[in-house]
């Protein structure tokens, strides 16, 4: 299904300088008194828009289609199966819309289930509030948002996953120059404002490329794309070695700044 134009631009441009539009958010959380707190402490931050509040995780896929909205908030007290089932849904219908999932389970193979189901965050319910409109943010600039316990867990799986990668496996279509260089400052451990910056280009661009990445890597993360981009890079490397040349400067990863 199309995206809707007006989630695929944050920013425009005038005379006067460059604006950023607010980010068009909705809360799905069943206990009344905390989806009120999450609602506070959400729109506290500066550039973010509460579209809608609803007590059921299903009514907010449904709604998010029909509504600017950039992302979803899942409360933590909604049960994990009409989470899990809401995140699949809005992610085949509109997969531009990201969602955060809060909580209460801090086991790392649940909280994998979310990521895999489409979730574009994960952070536990007692995060402190007044980070939450920072994890917004991110979310909206394309960045992924998990608590460090869960991000190792998923590097250990991607490492045992490389140790089985079988060297006949192609990737179907090659990284463009422009992707590879994105896909090195992502691995210096940039942001996509910094590399946007770092590379002389809009931050719309920086996005767009990780869109064209993750579509030709066949990945749904910035973590599995440079995983796959790393197992692709060691593949070519190996080729050019074995044929004692040397391999171009865009297929390294960038050493030092």
């Amino acid at each position: 299904m199309p995206s809707s134009p007006h989630r695929g631009t944050t920013e425009s441009s005038g005379r006067v300088g460059r604006v950023r539009a607010p980010v068009g958010i909705i809360l799905a959380e069943r206990d009344a008194g905390l989806r009120l707190r999450l609602r506070e402490a959400l729109t506290a931050g500066a550039g973010i828009s509460m579209l809608a509040t609803t007590g059921a995780a299903s009514t907010a896929a449904q709604l998010a289609p029909q509504r600017p909205v950039r992302v979803l908030v899942f409360g933590s007290s909604l049960g994990q199966r009409e989470v899990l089932a809401a995140v699949d849904t809005l992610h085949r219908q509109d997969p531009d819309i990201r969602s955060l999932v809060l909580m209460r389970s801090q086991d790392e193979q649940e909280q994998h289930r979310f990521l895999m189901a489409g979730a574009s965050g994960v952070l536990p319910c007692v995060t402190p509030p007044a980070r939450l409109p920072r994890a917004i943010r991110a979310l909206d600039a394309g960045e992924a948002v998990v608590p460090p316990r869960l991000l190792t867990f998923l590097l250990r799986r991607f490492r045992r996953a490389s140790a089985s990668w079988r060297p006949t496996q192609r990737i179907p279509e090659p990284l463009s120059s422009r992707e590879w260089q994105v896909i090195e400052e992502l691995a210096a451990g940039r942001t996509t404002a910094a590399t946007a910056k770092r590379l002389g280009i809009a931050l719309a661009t920086v996005h767009s490329h990780l869109r064209n990445i993750y579509g030709k890597l066949g990945v749904a993360s910035r973590t599995e794309a440079l995983a796959v981009a790393e197992r692709l890079r060691s593949q070519k490397l190996g080729a050019y070695s074995g044929q004692g040349a040397r391999a171009p400067a865009v297929d390294r990863w960038r050493a030092a700044d």
